[in-house]
């Protein structure tokens, strides 16, 4: 008998190593780690099929003015309740994580056409329309996105995070609430406001 609880509990404890390892404690979504690892698995797939892929950066807009005038158990609660928005409209086959502070990121690992992932990324825009009513006040937020394909801009993970990056850096710097895709063509790089 106490050898069956013994494993038990240290099977238990193997989860809970993994769970912390590949889960955000405060949204329950994956990590950066486990997103890395997912993306590069979508990337083998999709480099043996005709399918496309979409990575997309999300930035929430002013979210650090939440946390220093509300404080960080607010920005936690908002970031809870915008995981789970998301969560409304990612797909079973998409997947969303907690990329690390106010930054999620998107992986649709099958498309066929740009307008697919534009349909996507505009939904989660739409999903911060609504305010956010937290414990201890209500709250507005938008987000500006960027988004990266696999392989019209790169050919491995670290590539194409960054294209998306750089693609969600430049929505910010033009408005709030924007996407961005990026587009390689002709050896030219070109944003393009969706």
């Amino acid at each position: 008998m106490s050898i069956f609880s013994d494993i038990t509990e240290k099977k238990k404890a193997e989860e809970h190593i993994f769970q912390l390892a590949h889960n955000d404690l405060i949204t329950q979504l994956p990590n950066r780690a486990a997103f890395h690892k997912q993306l590069n698995d979508a990337i083998i797939t999709a480099a043996h099929s005709t399918y496309r892929l979409a990575v997309m950066f999300i930035d929430l807009d002013h979210f650090k003015l939440i946390n220093d005038t509300s404080g960080h158990p607010v920005g936690d609660e908002l970031l809870q309740q915008v995981a789970l928005r998301f969560k409304e409209i990612i797909g079973s086959n998409d997947i969303i994580s907690r990329f690390g502070g106010d930054e999620f990121t998107v992986l649709l690992p099958c498309i066929e056409t740009i307008e697919e992932v534009s349909e996507v990324a505009n939904k989660i825009l739409d999903s911060l329309l609504s305010p956010f009513a937290l414990l201890s006040c209500e709250v507005t937020i938008s987000a500006s996105i960027g988004v990266g394909i696999y392989p019209d801009n790169a050919k491995d993970a670290s590539s194409l995070l960054s294209c998306a990056d750089n693609a969600m850096y430049s929505a910010k710097k033009i408005a709030v609430a924007l996407v961005v895709i990026f587009i390689l063509s002709k050896c030219k790089l070109m944003l393009m406001n969706v």
